[in-house]
């Protein structure tokens, strides 16, 4: 990476503006109703949690030595309570992850304390999640779950799956296993197809256009529980039509690729995202700061081929977002800051003037007396 000076990144004002905006998304959307989506919809949920931002602030605190920690804070808090009140794990194990790729990238180290706080999360709480989204699924349907509700529903889900009389350890790592397992997905898809369920054509790639329609244009768009992802799930015979109210699984790109073209699809798709990832890389950021963030942002979101392509392809929409977002935040900054770096000329220029003007003029017969 570039060396990061003075003026590049966000400034420590903007980050914590940036952090605070983000905890405030954030309470929205683990405060919505599990029936209705924000009116914004999740496009502002992306870009500050998993976007640009959040590894551009991430980036500033690693280039910038004595930059608050501050907005990082702030935005770990937001991401908690979303995870709170939701169980959306996957919030602040992204943001986390972000640092980590950040330190390898930039300090060449691997900081031993994120991977410990990651693999806690990680291996304790995913078997809770699920217990818990069963109990708090039909509460938070109805409206906002009341702190104190959730904080007993945490309790108790959390109880139910390590109490050593409900389940044993084997199965509560089993099932974390079988949410990071996306081989048996593909075997599914590749055994079915055709034999059983007929090859789309590009059918499942029909509802792109529809998400990446914004939800204040469109306010009544489905929601990937109701629709988007789950009827394709329930017709390959993965889910039902329960579980795909409780439970998001990712039918990996190149199974879904297989399923519309066939082999042609396995090796033809990814050659289509590879010249979208060129595009993109065409945008990147000037800006240092900006830059590593969006590395970040890259290897994150653009290098994986774990879900269905209708949601591949708006991530692709993200990043271009993100980037421009970034590069005109990063623009504005350097006007401001040439603009008083401008204006401050005059003043010194006036300050040297006066300053010159208090000297003593030097007196030519003192400095004759001086020399005889």
């Amino acid at each position: 990476a570039d060396e990061a000076s003075a003026g590049s990144g966000p400034t420590p004002v903007a980050a914590i503006a940036i952090a605070v905006l983000t905890v405030l998304v954030n309470l929205n959307f683990a405060l919505t109703p599990g029936t209705n989506v924000g009116r914004l919809g999740t496009l502002p949920l992306v870009l500050l949690n998993i976007g640009l931002l959040t590894p551009m602030v991430v980036a500033a605190r690693l280039l910038k030595p004595g930059y608050s920690r501050a907005p990082i804070v702030i935005i770990l808090l937001g991401q908690a309570t979303i995870t709170f009140y939701n169980s959306m794990l996957g919030i602040v194990v992204f943001t986390i992850r972000d640092m980590l790729l950040a330190h390898i990238y930039l300090r060449r180290r691997v900081p031993v304390v994120l991977i410990a706080v990651t693999a806690a999360i990680v291996l304790l709480l995913n078997p809770a999640k699920m217990v818990f989204r069963n109990m708090a699924g039909d509460q938070f349907s109805k409206g906002p779950v009341s702190f104190d509700q959730t904080t007993e529903n945490w309790a108790e889900a959390v109880s139910a799956t390590w109490s050593p009389s409900s389940r044993t350890p084997d199965r509560r790592i089993e099932s974390t296993a079988d949410r990071l397992n996306y081989n048996w997905l593909s075997a599914h898809v590749y055994l079915a197809v055709p034999s059983r369920v007929p090859y789309q054509m590009g059918r499942t790639l029909e509802d792109i256009p529809m998400v990446m329609t914004p939800r204040l244009l469109y306010p009544d768009k489905p929601t990937a529980s109701g629709y988007t992802r789950s009827r394709w799930l329930v017709q390959l015979g993965i889910q039902d039509s329960r579980s795909v109210e409780t439970t998001a699984v990712s039918l990996p790109a190149p199974a879904e690729a297989y399923w519309n073209f066939g082999w042609l699809g396995v090796f033809g798709v990814p050659a289509v995202l590879g010249l979208m990832v060129g595009a993109v890389l065409r945008i990147s950021p000037r800006d240092p700061v900006a830059r590593v963030g969006f590395v970040v942002l890259l290897a994150t979101t653009l290098g994986q081929f774990l879900d269905m392509l209708v949601w591949i392809v708006p991530q692709f929409v993200t990043v271009a977002a993100a980037a421009l977002l970034a590069t005109a935040y990063c623009r504005v900054g350097r006007l401001l800051r040439s603009s008083r770096t401008a204006n401050a000329k005059p003043l010194m220029r006036a300050q040297h003037e006066g300053y010159r003007r208090l000297r003593p003029v030097p007196d030519p017969g003192l400095d004759e007396h001086r020399q005889l």
